[in-house]
């Protein structure tokens, strides 16, 4: 046997001892919630699942410390100093017992690197499989929190390491591991709030106080939160009413508190996963998330990052509260705390923040307030050739430039109102490639040398976001002179750059599922399908004006172009499935439901006007899988009511009249673009009847959004 082999009983011992002191803690964990609630109940299930983590995982972490001692012990004998007597002969040399430092080191090291990434990976997916979470459940927890979870440990675990390996004993050590991490651990999974943040300070920039993230065994960092629950695709939800949103006012402000700082870092990964590079990009995850444990994050940005993040989260804070309306306060006291006179960076990202707030409410005048104090901030900064200190400040000043370009544009044609930044300098360069960008830190020189060669997705969204400005435009255009033919010339030469955009793309960037599962193992498969959506609901916006008057007499570029919009259509809600079915990649902001509304007209009018029998039966798959999407959506956003509304109008317009429906006229045009306003019904210009298989519908016919989905069931299952 060598020296590094251990007999059953070096294994046994220390993982009975390590399941009982588990247990133990849990008892505590769970006393401690009583005396707080002043009321006790037993989850013994929930002690249980740490008894059976702490079994599975103590062999192999004593076994790797046990190695770690064999090879590189704490102490090492030396040879002690004796004065000399002159005439006397030693025949021995007493040894003297000293830590040795070099060994210590060289443990630390290979402990807060091996085994801090293991024990990381180990507790997502152990705790996961012990939990009956699913396999697609364990990945996107695994791929969404791995990186935060460990640089999270390391606020706190090298200390400990370092003083464990240098002073207590082998036969020891994982004990000081498991009451410094698993109390801490089960106090987390109990709901325990071991350390409140800080009351909010008067000074609006005063810094925000968190205190220590609990450590978890092997020194994993353990957020108060459970991953969120996703499926590979949105089930059926029940029936509902529909009325338009009410808006919330932020006029009365009630003191509301930080939650504590573990959920607080949890929310900041549900942020990340869910809103930042899909609705807007304001800041840098890894630098964000350590100012965020460091107490560096100013208060307004945090208020207002829980206020978009506290609807995904699956956290007991929350679970007596409506997901729709969990971010209130929150943004209450975001909008309390901004100083609109203190012109900086971080005003503009909680402007942009505050106003994502207000969109998401279905209050698109605040949002359009909001975006356009954000934007003249910047036009004051000129923010994109600000001089910087730091690469990494350079480049988050670009991003956040590019995002106000892109949201002004969204933001304006929304409310029908000119652009805040109309003529946005031509010499701002694109943002680099996320993972570059990613591994920034502040300590890059502003002079250091960066190869741009290859794109970034955030730049292929700003390069396709030019063309949804020129779509916007040529479809105002076209309205205005609705006597006159299609300018199917100006409709070619968008296409055009649509397809040029396309053709363009490196390989690894196309609409294919091989690079939409390879982005999504980099933690980017969220915004590699934002993009796609983005140019897919390009596409269908620029040509829907040809759905109208295309049949099989019309011929020529009108029913090349209808086809063209019938195909951006499907490939957008095919893109919306795919992400789904993806693990990382769900895509859940509110702009979703938007495009999807669109989307599920253009397959209404299939239904209408199509043949073939294979187009019919997709298009209606189609829309009853959207349908489901958007009840879904409409759990998490309170303006995904208007979007199910104007499914519901525009259905009554094609119950109106069939012919005139799809015709783009001032009326279609708002339905397209003022995504965030109620949309009245279409004037009646006839009481026509229309068909759907062997069912005739006419305007008297009580046929609502719900009875859609309905009706789309029952022909299903015939």
């Amino acid at each position: 046997m060598s020296k590094f082999d251990l007999p059953p009983v070096d294994l046994l011992s220390p993982t009975i001892e390590a399941t009982i002191l588990s247990g133990a803690s849990g008892l505590l964990a769970q006393a401690f919630t009583a005396y707080k609630q002043q009321h006790f109940t037993w989850d013994l299930v929930q002690i249980l699942q740490f008894i059976v983590f702490s079994a599975i995982t103590t062999p192999p972490n004593y076994a790797f410390q046990y190695f770690l001692e064999a090879s590189f012990p704490a102490r090492t004998a030396v040879a002690a100093e004796q004065p000399r007597v002159k005439g006397k002969t030693e025949n021995s040399v007493p040894v003297q017992d000293r830590l040795s430092v070099r060994n210590t080191i060289i443990k630390f090291f290979l402990d807060q690197s091996i085994a801090a990434t293991v024990n990381t990976a180990m507790y997502i997916c152990l705790m996961g499989g012990i939990k009956g979470h699913s396999y697609e459940y364990i990945m996107d927890d695994l791929y969404g929190n791995f990186w935060s979870l460990l640089f999270a440990s390391y606020r706190f675990w090298p200390f400990v390491c370092l003083l464990n390996f240098a002073v207590v004993p082998m036969r020891y050590r994982p004990y000081v591991a498991l009451g410094g991490g698993d109390v801490s651990l089960r106090a987390m999974e109990a709901r325990v709030p071991l350390a409140r943040t800080a009351r909010e300070p008067g000074h609006r920039n005063s810094a925000l106080s968190f205190s220590n993230t609990s450590i978890g065994p092997g020194g994993t960092s353990v957020p108060d939160e459970q991953a969120l629950s996703t499926t590979s695709y949105f089930k059926e939800s029940p029936q509902f009413s529909l009325t338009s949103p009410n808006v919330t006012s932020y006029g009365a402000v009630h003191d509301v508190e930080l939650p504590p700082a573990a959920v607080c870092f949890r929310l900041a990964t549900l942020y990340f996963d869910y809103i930042h590079d899909q609705l807007h990009t304001l800041f840098q995850k890894p630098q964000f998330m350590a100012d965020l444990a460091m107490n560096r994050t100013s208060p307004v940005i945090a208020y207002a990052m829980i206020a978009l993040a506290a609807r995904f989260s699956s956290n007991d804070l929350f679970s007596a509260t409506s997901p729709r309306a969990r971010g209130v306060p929150y943004a209450r006291k975001a909008a309390q705390l901004l100083d609109v006179s203190e012109v900086s960076l971080t005003s503009i990202q909680a402007c942009v923040m505050l106003g994502a707030c207000r969109i998401i409410e279905g209050d698109t005048k605040g949002e359009s307030v909001y975006y356009g104090i954000a934007c003249r901030m910047a036009q004051l900064l000129d923010l994109p050739h600000r001089e910087c200190e730091s690469l990494l400040e350079k480049e988050i000043n670009i991003r956040v430039w590019h995002t106000l370009c892109m949201i002004d544009e969204w933001s304006s044609s929304g409310v029908q109102v000119p652009r805040q930044i109309a003529n946005p300098p031509a010499d701002v360069p694109l943002p680099m490639e996320e993972m570059t960008f990613l591994q920034l830190r502040h300590e890059n020189s502003i002079n250091m040398s960066q190869s741009y060669s290859n794109p970034s997705l955030l730049g292929e969204m700003i390069t396709l976001n030019r063309i949804f400005r020129d779509v916007n435009q040529m479809n105002t255009y076209t309205v205005g002179t609705s006597h006159l033919q299609p300018d199917t010339d100006a409709v070619q030469a968008l296409s055009d750059r649509l397809d040029g955009w396309e053709a363009m793309l490196p390989v690894y960037m196309r609409d294919e599922p091989a690079n939409l599962a390879h982005y999504a193992a980099q933690g980017l498969g969220r915004i590699y399908a934002a993009v796609y959506l983005g140019f897919y609901h390009y596409g269908q916006l620029l040509y829907y004006q040809f759905l109208h008057g295309s049949n099989e007499e019309s011929g020529g570029l009108i029913n090349v172009f209808a086809q063209r919009c019938t195909y951006h259509a499907a490939r957008l809600c095919n893109m919306v499935y795919s992400a789904l079915d993806t693990p990382g990649c769900h895509v859940q902001y509110n702009m979703v439901g938007h495009v999807l509304v669109i989307a599920s007209t253009v397959q209404i009018h299939t239904l209408l006007f199509s043949s073939d029998r294979s187009e019919i039966d997709a298009a209606r798959q189609r829309l009853e899988r959207n349908f489901n999407i958007l009840l879904k959506l409409r759990e998490l956003w309170p303006a995904l009511d208007l979007c199910m509304i104007r499914l519901q109008v525009f259905h009554k317009a094609c119950r109106t009249s069939m012919d005139n429906s799809f015709q783009l006229d001032g009326w279609m045009l708002k339905f397209l673009s003022e995504f965030g306003n109620p949309i009245d019904d279409k004037p009646e210009n006839n009481d026509a009847e229309w068909i759907i298989g062997d069912i005739a519908i006419t305007p008297t016919s009580d046929f609502g959004v719900n009875t859609i989905a309905s009706f789309i069931r029952e022909d299903m299952n015939t």
